[in-house]
Order: structure tokens, then C-alpha cells, then sequence
């Protein structure tokens, strides 16, 4: 993970590495932040996240695409 970006930032990011088409990465985005429960942390930097949800974020950046 990246200490400076967003947990949104973040899922945008791999989003994209996977090859998801730009049309529905805001979607998909939406969609697992609200999944793994990280709406309050969306704008959140990782490094200011607590090992709780830096796990989440972990989870949402594997799941993110249908791998």
C-alpha cells in the first residue's frame, strides 16, 4: 500500500492495473468500499487507517475485479 493515497485512490489505482474498463471503475469502487464496510474511511489516507482497516483495505484491493 501506499502511505500518501486514499483508500478510494487506492482502489482506483488497482482498478485500472486489473483492466477494468474506465467506465465502470467508479462503480466497482463504490460498490467494495460499501462491501467492506470503509464509507467513513473513503478519503482517508492508508497510513492514518487502523490495522483493522488497513486489513480491509487489503481485502477490497484483492477482491476489486472479480479476480
Amino acid at each position: 500500500m501506499f502511505d500518501r493515497l486514499s483508500v478510494e485512490q487506492h482502489l482506483i489505482f488497482y482498478s485500472m492495473v486489473k483492466g477494468i474498463k474506465i467506465e465502470l471503475i467508479k462503480k466497482i469502487v463504490d460498490q467494495t468500499i460499501k462491501k467492506l464496510d470503509l464509507v467513513d474511511h473513503k478519503h482517508k489516507t492508508a497510513d492514518s487507517l487502523s490495522g483493522g482497516n488497513k486489513r480491509k483495505l487489503q481485502v477490497a484491493i484483492a477482491i476489486i475485479g472479480n479476480p
